[in-house]
């Protein structure tokens, strides 16, 4: 199933919500923002569970996106702790989209998938940015995949943010050390696409229903 939303378009503290029921709805949804083998696999698999938001840059807006994310995998998802990551992974990435965003609606699009006894997760984000934080993000995931270890990785950023040192990185940080997701990155002229995902073994319950 996906669900495609738009968030801000004509009033920023409301959101719609509509289901595509046709096999040819969804295959549109599944392919409209990040056209990915993850999102085109989705099409054939029942199983698993989609959604796009495009939000224009009001911070304020995420509290309502990060309320929807926890109802829909209260409902598609049998686990406490694959949902909290990807709850946290999905506030932290839409809030940094929107935070720097330049200008234009930043996008957001996450994926549940049943894989055998997993459940995969992929969080992907899309805005435009200057060129300035440009530069400082691929520091910062260089950085993120040069870590070999996620718990001290985050402690680092911690201690920067406690010295006051600005840009810290501490909501990527979260999505990678506390998500437990792979955080990547594609940067094209002046936006940039971030890309989360990993797999979890569920630990009560089935997967997805």
């Amino acid at each position: 199933m996906v669900y495609v939303m738009y968030l801000g378009d004509t009033s920023p503290s409301s959101f719609v919500r509509r289901g595509l029921g046709s096999e040819l709805g969804a295959r549109r949804a599944a392919s409209h923002l990040f056209p990915t083998r993850a999102a085109r696999r989705m099409n054939a698999d029942k199983s698993s569970t989609a959604f796009e938001l495009s939000v224009w840059p009001d911070p304020t807006i995420i509290a309502s996106v990060r309320r929807f994310v926890a109802e829909l995998c209260g409902r598609v998802l049998a686990d406490g702790d694959i949902t909290a990551r990807v709850v946290v992974a999905t506030h932290e990435l839409l809030d940094n989209a929107v935070r720097y965003a330049t200008r234009d609606a930043s996008r957001i699009r996450v994926e549940l998938h049943h894989l055998d006894r997993d459940v995969g997760v992929v969080i992907a984000t899309k805005n435009r940015i200057d060129e300035d934080r440009g530069r400082e993000l691929r520091r910062r995931l260089d950085e993120m995949r040069a870590s070999s270890d996620r718990g001290a990785y985050y402690r680092a950023l911690l201690r920067r943010a406690a010295e006051g040192v600005e840009g810290a990185g501490l909501g990527l940080g979260r999505v990678h050390a506390e998500a437990g997701l792979d955080v990547s990155g594609r940067f094209d002229d002046d936006s940039v696409l971030i890309r989360a995902e990993g797999r979890f073994v569920p630990t009560r319950g089935p997967a997805l229903r």
